[in-house]
């Protein structure tokens, strides 16, 4: 079974720190990603696809789906197809 993550551990895996984590993608800088904010995303894209948004959260992508369809996540879901996660908006919504 897998644990989920701690804020220090995603924060470390992305590259910046937690305090960036307050701040919204919004009031970050204009776009650029080397200010080294929660855009930058440690060598992820800002949008990613289920398998890499369940690595990134250490769950399997059926997990991943299922807490989709439950309603999780629900700001950070791109639906369509294919389905797609705003990065940013996914770390907040499972930190929660």
């Amino acid at each position: 079974m897998q644990r989920k993550l701690t804020l220090t551990e995603i924060t470390a895996a992305l590259g910046v720190g937690s305090e960036d984590f307050g701040r919204t993608s919004q009031g970050s800088s204009s776009g650029n990603s080397s200010s080294g904010g929660p855009s930058s995303g440690g060598g992820l894209p800002p949008i990613l696809t289920p398998p890499e948004a369940a690595g990134l959260l250490r769950l399997k992508v059926s997990t991943l789906y299922r807490h989709v369809s439950e309603g999780r996540y629900s700001g950070a879901v791109k639906r369509g197809k294919p389905l797609r996660f705003w990065r940013d908006r996914l770390i907040q919504e499972f930190m929660r």
